[in-house]
């Protein structure tokens, strides 16, 4: 039987849409993704793509575009891309071996997302009909640097991460408190680049009371001031602003995070 040429593309056609319509949801023996909702792989290669690609060239703008915000990050929250990326500076070995670890046919996945590395980077599909995957958390190494800190001193008044620093501040003894600094990618339990002791007074009052500390070392201080009550110029998630004055003259100032 002789088949005309447009019966025949019609067929060619509706093979090609059932084969796609019933693409396989399978990414491995460690994830089918129908767990999630989604029947079709397709979505989740490309983005799986995206983030090998912005992983390797440590791109932070890039990475933050396959984030959905507010972003869960350990346990607390980013907002925006610009916050994520400020986050990202010593984390690009982890999130590294994280990707890398696995091919996609080798990645985990459960009702909570598809997991890279032990959960560095967890992955869903976004809000609306048929939307891309989305990274929507993270849990990046800094945020351990708080609890590697209480091993090696006080209780931890505030720990946080500039574009170059991690900081820790810690309770001493005579109502003091310690500062120690570690310059990017360093951080506790290795050496501080800096230590000294100094104190925390209170400013502001009611609800808008906060911490500010003074650390003095020659004739530099290194001035940590919590937000207290913001003007609505406080980046969102910030912990602390720290001042350095030389001689008394700002030389630098930074949010930390």
């Amino acid at each position: 039987m002789r088949i005309s040429l447009p019966t025949a593309l019609l067929l060619v056609s509706a093979a090609l849409m059932s084969a796609s319509a019933f693409a396989g949801s399978r990414l491995g023996d460690g994830c089918d993704l129908s767990v999630l909702g989604v029947q079709n792989e397709t979505e989740f290669m490309h983005f799986d793509n995206a983030v090998r690609e912005a992983v390797t060239a440590k791109d932070a703008a890039a990475l933050a575009k396959l984030a959905q915000f507010p972003l869960r990050l350990g346990k607390a929250s980013v907002n925006s891309a610009a916050a994520l990326q400020s986050r990202l500076a010593d984390a690009w070995p982890a999130l590294q071996n994280a990707v890398n670890a696995k091919q996609p046919g080798e990645l985990f996945c459960n009702g909570e997302g598809v997991m890279y590395g032990d959960g560095e980077i967890w992955a869903n599909p976004g809000s609306g009909l048929a939307a891309p995957f989305r990274i929507t958390s993270m849990n990046l190494p800094q945020q351990h640097a708080a609890t590697q800190a209480v091993a090696s001193g006080g209780k931890v008044q505030l720990a946080c991460g500039t574009d170059h620093f991690q900081i820790v501040v810690d309770e001493q003894a005579n109502d003091t408190s310690r500062y120690r600094s570690w310059n990017k990618p360093h951080t506790a339990p290795d050496a501080p680049a800096i230590e000294l002791v100094g104190k925390a007074n209170f400013e502001g009052t009611g609800q808008c009371a906060h911490r500010v500390w003074d650390f003095r070392n020659g004739n530099a201080n290194y001035i940590l001031s919590e937000p207290g009550c913001s003007d609505g110029s406080t980046p969102a998630n910030a912990k602390a602003q720290l001042e350095v004055l030389i001689g008394g003259k700002s030389q630098l100032q930074s949010w930390c995070y």
